[in-house]
């Protein structure tokens, strides 16, 4: 697995880095949100994520399809994004 990005975002900017091998701590002020960017997790990462921030089973179904199409779905309070990353062919 590769953490693209792991982060606390507090108004809108980066506030402090995640270590994902470590417990993540719980968002404690209204304007703050944790973004985990991840790139190809095997299940055991899914998994602890899916454990400490109580994802919905078809999120993290969704989130090990790699052909799946791009989508944003709601989860209670959790926000799910299915995106794709755009890259730049030629010039």
């Amino acid at each position: 697995m590769t953490t693209i990005a792991a982060r606390l975002y507090h108004d809108g900017k980066a506030a402090q880095e995640i270590d994902l091998s470590k417990p993540i701590q719980h968002i404690t002020l209204p304007n703050d949100f944790i973004w985990i960017g991840l790139h190809k997790p095997d299940d055991s990462a899914l998994k602890r994520v899916q454990d400490h921030f109580g994802l919905h089973p078809l999120a993290v179904e969704d989130a090990l399809d790699p052909k799946h199409l791009p989508k944003v779905d709601a989860y209670g309070d959790h926000l799910f994004l299915v995106i794709r990353t755009p890259q730049l062919a030629g010039d």
